[in-house]
């Protein structure tokens, strides 16, 4: 379910942050997972983006025209859907939504790749290029 609030992440480290832009008619809230819109270096949350390059999370939330910081590696712990569990360890992990992770890269674009699961969520090593965190 997407983010209606800003929400608090664990980050074990933190490598880069960028800069970007916030798409027309959309709100980033903190600790959203983020992706590219097509066309301008726009940024919007991950909800429903197939075919999106992922970019990071959002360090603070952002309205449409404003600019938001993103962290765009390092290690993160991130919600999780059902599907990621202790079998996960070592595979690509993709966007579900702004909120959460899932092993299913049919719902998004690939985040990084699971280091660990622990209850309800997932250790994610963020920036990993799509070809290296295939499992």
């Amino acid at each position: 379910m997407p983010l209606s609030a800003d929400r608090a992440l664990t980050f074990e480290t933190t490598d880069h942050i960028a800069t970007k832009t916030v798409a027309a008619a959309v709100t980033i809230y903190k600790g959203a997972l983020v992706v590219s819109v097509a066309s301008g270096g726009l940024v919007k949350p991950a909800v429903d983006e197939t075919s999106s390059f992922f970019y990071g999370i959002a360090m603070a939330g952002a309205a449409a025209g404003e600019t938001v910081d993103l962290i765009t590696s390092g290690k993160v712990w991130i919600p999780k859907e059902s599907n990621v569990d202790g079998d996960s360890i070592g595979k690509a992990l993709y966007c579900h939504d702004d909120a959460t992770c899932t092993e299913t890269g049919t719902l998004g674009p690939v985040i990084g790749r699971c280091l660990d699961v622990v209850g309800s969520n997932a250790l994610i090593w963020l920036g990993m290029p799509a070809a290296t965190a295939a499992s």
